[in-house]
């Protein structure tokens, strides 16, 4: 996509352009030779996750149940947010006699706003980790369990667990986030241009630190759903296994992730092209754009909800088999070969196979 879009570049004369598209498109090739000793064991990964999901569908229920939570918490916190603050400012406004009532007023303000926002990430966090945590002890009873002795309904289980035992160790490491973010949100919105530098320097730094702790959570509460730890004996193993496997872990992610989100722009596309032609040929409509634009966001939301679920059981997997390779090949022997088999090409197999 590189390569083309820079040799369309250059045909319509922008050089500059160009030459950045094509050396994107060289770094990308620089990617996938460094990584290709990985890419059949992530393929292998991608492959039995889509297996595990099909045979335990209801997976996919949670997450989309879970945007209707969104949805309704979205328009509860924005009509608590709203009418809130302005009962602040009719207040302040009612009794104000000079400037030490302004500041009064200025200080509540910005205590509400950070505190609904804190609640609103914190809120938005806890349903994300909820559906995280639950496919991950789906894809666990999975392998350690399947077919002997796996209960009745494992996404039941899982979601049980997930809203109970450890809620609380959600909670924790969601509220985490959700102070990060809601700094973030604070200094973006002040304007100070005397210290415009300083601000973008927080903010750099901010984002640096909501992207390492969102990507350390996501393995934290792995751990939680797959051995029942607390969040901060989660920390820990997670911490272990991103010492001696980072970089596994990460480059894995970012094959399948890569994939997922091609996956999902496939899906919004195909939308788009069933809007546009049932609103031009069989609706008859004018105006059939509009009805493009609608099919390709839905779509593109309803295939990045099933993704969602997708890369939480990738990452529920790597970590079963990096902890625990042995018992896959105890329960299902069949999986293990196909891993065995894609190890065979990894440059670092010596550390993850099982013997």
């Amino acid at each position: 996509m590189f390569l083309v879009l820079g040799l369309v570049l250059f045909a319509l004369g922008s050089v500059v352009g160009g030459v950045i598209m094509l050396l994107m498109a060289a770094l990308n090739c620089l990617y996938v030779y460094f990584v290709r000793s990985r890419i059949e064991f992530s393929a292998t990964i991608l492959e039995i996750v889509v297996e595990v999901l099909n045979r335990f569908p209801a997976s996919f229920y949670v997450s989309f149940g879970s945007t209707l939570v969104q949805a309704l918490w979205m328009l509860v916190w924005i009509v608590a947010a709203a009418c809130t603050i302005h009962e602040v400012q009719r207040n302040s406004n009612s009794g104000q006699q000079g400037q030490t009532d302004d500041n009064s007023y200025n200080g509540n303000a910005g205590l509400l706003y950070f505190l609904f926002l804190v609640s609103f990430y914190w809120t938005s966090q806890v349903i994300k980790n909820v559906v995280h945590v639950t496919t991950a002890g789906v894809v666990a009873t999975w392998y350690f369990l399947f077919p002997n002795n796996a209960p009745a309904s494992p996404t039941k289980a899982a979601f049980k667990r997930a809203t109970w035992t450890s809620f609380g160790s959600i909670c924790l490491g969601s509220l985490i986030i959700a102070v990060i973010r809601a700094l973030r949100a604070v200094v973006r919105s002040m304007k100070d241009s005397k210290k415009e530098l300083l601000r973008c320097i927080v903010l750099c730094l901010l984002g640096c630190l909501d992207r390492l702790v969102t990507y350390f959570n996501v393995y934290a509460f792995t751990y939680v759903a797959i051995y029942g730890r607390t969040y901060c004996e989660a920390a820990s193993e997670t911490w272990r296994l991103l010492s001696s496997r980072g970089m596994d872990a990460i480059i894995n992610d970012d094959l399948i992730g890569g994939v997922l989100a091609l996956g999902a722009l496939i899906g919004g596309l195909m939308v788009a092209a069933v809007g546009a032609f049932c609103a031009k040929y069989v609706l008859v409509m004018d105006q059939w754009g509009m009805w493009v634009a609608i099919g390709f966001l839905a779509g593109f939301a309803m295939c990045l909800i099933c993704m969602e679920v997708v890369a939480s059981a990738v990452c529920a997997l790597f970590v079963c088999f990096a902890e625990d390779p042995q018992a896959l090949n105890e329960t299902k022997p069949n999986h293990y070969a196909k891993f065995r088999g894609a190890l065979a090409t990894h440059r670092h197999a010596g550390q993850l196979q099982a013997v």
